[in-house]
């Protein structure tokens, strides 16, 4: 959830023809802040909030977290950020494709609208 909502904020103020478009480095802050907490939020009752590699190794290296568990927090780490990266930029390619088909969909209809594709903001 923290990857999704992370980089789903940094996709719409970096990516081209979005609504959040050069938003500025205090949205992604903003949206990171918040990523963060309900990463924590949702994670802190079942797996004692750890999100990264970095927590993980920091409470087994201080004899708080077993060594033998280390390995399957860290696959499924890596597995979730993969996973929250993949749904951004699959959401982003679909959302592109419908986008283009109705628009694609209004000039046949039309028949004499003119449409730069460059100039669409999804």
């Amino acid at each position: 959830m923290m990857m999704i909502i992370g980089n789903g904020v940094v996709a719409n103020i970096v990516l081209p023809k979005t609504k959040g478009n050069n938003g500025g480095l205090i949205s992604i802050v903003l949206g990171w802040t918040i990523a963060v907490f309900v990463g924590v939020y949702i994670s802190s009752s079942s797996s004692g909030a750890h999100l990264n590699p970095a927590v993980t190794i920091a409470f087994a290296t201080a004899g708080k977290f077993d060594w033998g568990l280390v390995p399957m927090y860290l696959l499924a780490q890596l597995t979730g950020s993969m996973m929250g990266a993949f749904l951004v930029w699959f959401t982003r390619t679909i959302l592109m494709k419908v986008k283009m088909q109705q628009i694609n969909w209004l000039v046949f209809l039309q028949g004499r609208l003119s449409v730069d594709y460059h100039k669409i903001s999804l």
